[in-house]
């Protein structure tokens, strides 16, 4: 930090695990973030990352771009449709509700949902479970809570082993909040399906992480707001932000 002259630190972000909020308060200095802006993007990509995992896309871009498709195959790449599955949403928050709002359409059968209690307007369009339960009722689940120390490491072997074999793991959250060992782990033996990753811990990871050679893991680059429109809106939040401080 700056000496005595810094007033406020300002992130361009929808949390603020990356500024040292402790050591703000000691000094004085206020900290601001960008909570409200970016939740229908991070939402969206959500969605995609639960299209490109189920559907198999990546494998079936990578097919094109190998010219291994030569002809119609009754069963080549067959991945599994939305209709009547059941989807599950750990942390339902704005992009919580924001994922159910934009799933249902798809003709899902139940969007479930757990957080530290019951959310009033979560009532109609998603049922609150226990974590147990919502770890192993969901075809599709989706990680959307914010870190803590209940959270942080959270999703592991013993929570993942609860999952169904054909079940999908959706993380936009962020990386801490999965153990990316015991993932790989699970993708190999066969405990979960697949996994789309918007978020990892470290980013990006280290060369060489099993992950990064996973058929069934679609990893992005942390682009969950990454729109025009979002970080403009994200831009100008910040500066009032500041302004706002040292007004």
């Amino acid at each position: 930090f700056s000496g005595p002259q810094l007033k406020v630190v300002a992130t361009m972000s929808s949390g603020w695990d990356n500024v040292d909020v402790a050591e703000c308060r000691r000094r004085g200095i206020e900290v601001c973030k960008t909570p409200d802006i970016a939740a229908d993007a991070a939402a969206d990509i959500a969605v995609a990352l639960i299209l490109m995992t189920s559907r198999n896309i990546v494998q079936g871009i990578d097919a094109i771009r190998q010219n291994l498709f030569h002809c119609w195959k009754p069963f080549w790449l067959c991945g599994s449709g939305l209709i009547n599955k059941t989807i599950g949403i750990l942390g339902f928050g704005r992009v919580g509700f924001g994922i159910a709002r934009r799933i249902k359409p798809f003709g899902v059968e139940r969007i479930l949902y757990n957080d530290l209690e019951e959310i009033e307007y979560a009532e109609n369009c998603a049922q609150y479970v226990s974590l147990d339960t919502l770890f192993s009722s969901s075809d599709i689940l989706c990680i959307c809570c914010g870190v803590n120390s209940l959270t942080k490491g959270m999703v592991n072997s013993k929570l993942l082993q609860r999952m169904k074999r054909t079940s999908i793991l959706i993380n936009t959250s962020r990386g801490v909040v999965v153990n990316h060992d015991d993932l790989a782990e699970a993708l190999s033996d066969g405990t979960i399906a697949a996994a789309g990753l918007d978020v990892t811990d470290p980013e990006p990871l280290p060369v060489g992480h099993p992950l990064l050679t996973q058929p069934k893991c679609v990893i992005l680059p942390h682009m969950g707001t990454n729109t025009a429109e979002t970080r403009v809106a994200m831009s100008v939040n910040t500066a009032k932000n500041i302004l706002a401080v040292l007004n």
